[in-house]
């Protein structure tokens, strides 16, 4: 413009709303357009004003769909294509593509050397449905991680893959997509409810009290379990989603993924992430000890004259006289939830035993007297921790003998015989 002007500023291309597009032009279904690609945030910028409520004239219906259409061409730019001719780069969009549907409504894409691509669409036989898992489904196990892909639309509500109890952790990654709010000015997102400009978010400091949790942006993506409403993604300064730890209170309870919003109407646009499970459930483990086999790390401890040796085929066998008892001990970690014992105490005296202890000198289990050979002594469901286990027996007869042949024990926690054989 001429004369330049120093007070110019920038305004709308409409000064009052106009109606919404009508029909094509004659002969013309679509168009293709090629632009310097240096221009394409600059375009995507200009034609932001189409998704405007304020640009359009029409009944509520009417604005909205002209709004749809308009993000959809926004998308198609974004995702436009580079082409680089030998004498420039440039920027293609082809609205002229052929496009063929068939009967199972598959839709397939003709590309420029006559070749078909298949597009994915919630249609599409075989294809993830949106608002469904993406790559597998794996389970969490107690003390393992396991992570989940999905692709969600802004308008539904996405159940996660695993249950989470208290103290399991959710770790959001690889988020992905945009979408808007007809119905709350109409700003384009990103789904961790950031401002979504030119493929870019931007922090949105503002909030709405009416969303389910109005402490984060609007639609941003929140969680609910049980009856609350969480926040997630735990976004770091950085707008880095960080890991979310499950609050007290909670006991395999199913996360309901959901845009913040205070309706899941009037809304467009779809979102891919994935979400990472910590499960932290103590470990369970079990093995069973047949020392007759080897003796698993177990050591002689006998006190007051007795004594043990291992034999193979046998399992540690010894004895000892009055005042003695013979024992075997290994260090101790995680929690014990159930020991079975099995031995022989040959004598079977009115004073014999056979015990279980945790740590060393705390009786947990004791069969006394001893009555049949083998004996079991079965501790049942129990909660122990400490050092040691051992297992002792006595018969405290003048001259005694006593041989401690297997032992199960199970446990929660870090496994104090990782390589022992389990059941």
């Amino acid at each position: 413009m001429w004369p330049f002007s120093p007070w110019a500023v920038p305004t709308g291309s409409f000064n009052l709303p106009v109606p919404p597009p009508g029909q094509p032009l004659a002969g013309c279904d679509s168009m293709t357009v090629t632009f310097p690609s240096e221009w394409q945030p600059y375009i995507l910028a200009a034609l932001l004003q189409l998704t405007l409520q304020a640009t359009w004239q029409g009944d509520e219906a009417a604005i909205i769909d002209a709004q749809g259409r308009a993000y959809a061409i926004i998308q198609t730019i974004q995702a436009a294509t580079c082409v680089v001719p030998p004498e420039m780069g440039s920027m293609e969009v082809d609205f002229d593509m052929g496009i063929r549907v068939d009967c199972d409504c598959r839709v397939f894409v003709e590309c420029c050397d006559g070749s078909e691509v298949e597009l994915l669409t919630t249609k599409n036989p075989g294809q993830p449905q949106a608002g469904s898992p993406t790559g597998g489904n794996p389970i969490a196990k107690p003390g393992s991680q396991a992570t989940t892909c999905y692709t969600m639309d802004v308008k539904s509500i996405q159940v996660l893959s695993q249950t989470v109890s208290t103290g399991d952790k959710i770790l959001f990654e690889n988020l992905l997509g945009s979408w808007y709010d007809t119905l709350y000015a109409n700003i384009i997102k990103c789904i961790d409810g950031y401002f979504y400009i030119e493929g870019f978010c931007f922090e949105d400091l503002g909030r709405l009290g009416t969303d389910p949790l109005p402490s984060v942006p609007h639609l941003a993506l929140i969680a609910k379990i049980g009856s609350t409403f969480y926040d997630p993604l735990q976004l770091d300064i950085f707008g880095n989603p960080t890991e979310f730890t499950v609050p007290a209170g909670v006991s395999n309870e199913q996360v309901y993924l959901q845009a913040n919003a205070p309706a899941l109407t009037g809304m467009y646009g779809t979102g891919t992430f994935c979400v990472k499970i910590t499960n932290n459930a103590a470990v369970a483990w079990s093995h069973t000890l047949d020392f007759r086999v080897a003796p698993y790390g177990f050591a002689d401890a006998s006190a007051g004259g007795g004594s043990l040796t291992w034999t193979p085929g046998t399992g540690f066998t010894g004895g000892g006289g009055p005042g003695a008892d013979v024992r075997i001990t290994h260090a101790l970690s995680g929690t014990i939830t159930r020991v079975i014992a099995v031995g022989s105490v040959p004598g079977m005296g009115a004073s014999s035993y056979l015990a279980i202890e945790i740590p060393i000198g705390t009786l947990i289990h004791n069969v006394a007297p001893v009555t049949t050979n083998p004996v079991t002594n079965d501790t049942g469901v129990i909660s122990a921790g400490g050092s040691t286990i051992d297992l002792t027996a006595s018969d405290n007869g003048l001259t005694w003998t006593a041989t401690f042949i297997s032992i199960q024990i199970m446990g929660t926690g870090t496994d104090p015989f990782p390589a022992a054989p389990t059941p």
